[in-house]
């Protein structure tokens, strides 16, 4: 069982790993964490008792939450809250929750959807779903002291996404594969997007300056949003 204070250093990294993800899309008062996942859903996390996250959390209480959707009906937003919230477990990462509640969402529109049919040589046939819109997303990153590895890992997350890294070297006697003033650009799934974002935050992805394993804690998002037409496609 982890002690109070590694519980509350756990809640105070996990809340500005969101902040640095979501950016503008996200607000933390003194009551809640509100996310906006998607266009039209936002994802509120309760802040009791001035606590950033339940007595317990994480390891003891699942995160409390509640979704928010004005053009939705009450029956389809509370089928997607009972769904995040089985999704929701005392060790499950509040990152994870919130990337989770869009795809609870779109689970409960569909379930409340009659199937539309094409008729084809008189049979009924499903019609097929619209593929997800996709987003361009530009993450700053600070400095990478392990180019190498660094960009092997963020080669490995972003599969299935288009990804540039572009980053100036700036070697030091510690560290002579550092680079600093990267710029990651990504287009693709916003569900894709999320998990690289996701893991950028919460596993090791460089090394510090004694060469020991370290998380990223400078990175930034730049731009989030859906990819325009007049966008350069990346390759």
């Amino acid at each position: 069982m982890a002690s109070l204070d590694d519980r509350a250093a756990a809640r105070a990294d996990e809340l500005s790993a969101i902040e640095a993800i979501y950016g503008e899309d996200c607000t933390v008062d003194a009551a809640s964490v509100t996310v906006r996942v998607g266009d039209v859903v936002v994802c509120r996390a309760s802040l009791p008792e001035g606590y950033p996250l339940p007595e317990g959390y994480p390891g003891g209480a699942a995160p409390i939450v509640a979704l928010e959707a004005s053009r939705l009906s009450r029956a389809v937003l509370r089928d997607a809250e009972q769904r995040l919230e089985a999704f929701a477990r005392p060790d499950e990462c509040l990152l994870d929750v919130f990337q989770e509640a869009e795809a609870c969402v779109k689970a409960a529109v569909a379930a409340a959807t009659p199937t539309a049919a094409v008729r084809r040589s008189g049979a009924s046939v499903p019609a097929a779903a619209a593929p997800p819109p996709e987003i361009y997303c530009v993450v700053l990153i600070d400095h990478m002291n392990d180019r190498a590895g660094y960009g092997d890992t963020l080669r490995r997350w972003a599969g299935g996404l288009r990804a540039v890294l572009y980053s100036t070297p700036a070697p030091r006697p510690s560290a002579p594969g550092r680079h600093e003033g990267a710029v990651l650009a990504l287009q693709g799934p916003d569900g894709d997007i999320g998990r690289l974002l996701t893991n950028l935050r919460s596993a090791t992805v460089d090394r510090d300056a004694r060469g020991k394993p370290c998380k990223e804690r400078c990175a930034k998002v730049l731009v989030r949003r859906p990819l325009g037409a007049a966008d350069a496609r990346l390759v």
